[in-house]
């Protein structure tokens, strides 16, 4: 994409906005925390595409146990909400997505510090308004994310239902598929893990993917073909 400092006379630079995004998704979707962690900072400090940056690289330091680094990275989000709420000519969709930014990031330091009840109630604030749009904004859908954080502390029913609910508004998801199939085989639910196995085995049909992930689906397929 060309550079473009005002599309349309909106003050948008479609440019930073994509290599924003995209890099800060491209990490987090994959899982690779240590490189969202490190993503570097494409837009200026003063713009709201930043603060996908901070999210991606809070979230990215949370799960790698990076607790100080996350927290700057929050500070960083909320420094940038306190400038942007002083523009006046910043929309206030633009406001509330770098608000939510703020509880993801929060959220995520929550979990990784064991405050989990904080951690799940900041992101189903956010997973009650979530309406079936998702975008490559640079993170992972509410209900997704409850359901890793459920998984990790052992509710695995609780986080199969959080990942049903993603996947009734984003259908055939991997990330959702893959967290469906684990939370219904380690809560006891063979028929359950069986079918999402088949359906995330089906997504990806035409690819030649190596994904572990997609290994894991084969495998347990398997396993359940020989036992019956």
């Amino acid at each position: 994409m060309p550079k473009m400092k005002d599309m349309y006379g909106t003050d948008f630079d479609p440019q930073i906005s994509a290599l924003t995004s995209f890099s800060a998704a491209y990490a987090v979707e994959l899982h690779h925390w240590k490189e969202a962690e490190a993503l570097p900072l494409i837009s200026p400090t003063d713009d709201a595409e930043a603060s996908t940056t901070y999210k991606a690289r809070a979230i990215g330091a949370s799960r790698s146990g990076e607790v100080l680094a996350a927290k700057a990275n929050l500070q960083a989000i909320q420094e940038l909400h306190t400038t942007l709420v002083k523009d006046k000519k910043v929309p206030n969709f633009v406001i509330k997505a770098v608000e939510d930014d703020q509880r993801v990031a929060f959220a995520w330091i929550s979990h990784a510090e064991g405050r989990n009840d904080e951690a799940i109630k900041a992101l189903h604030e956010i997973a009650a308004r979530e309406q079936g749009i998702f975008s490559p904004d640079g993170g992972i859908p509410a209900h997704e994310m409850l359901g890793d954080m459920l998984s990790e502390i052992g509710q695995r029913e609780q986080a199969l239902t959080e990942y049903e609910a993603e996947l009734k508004l984003n259908p055939n998801r991997f990330d959702s598929l893959y967290g469906a199939e684990r939370a219904a085989e380690t809560a006891n639910l063979p028929e359950k893990a069986s079918a999402y196995y088949k359906q995330l085995i089906e997504v990806c049909a035409k690819g030649n993917s190596s994904r572990p992930e997609l290994a894991h689906a084969r495998a347990g397929l398997s396993a359940v073909s020989a036992q019956s």
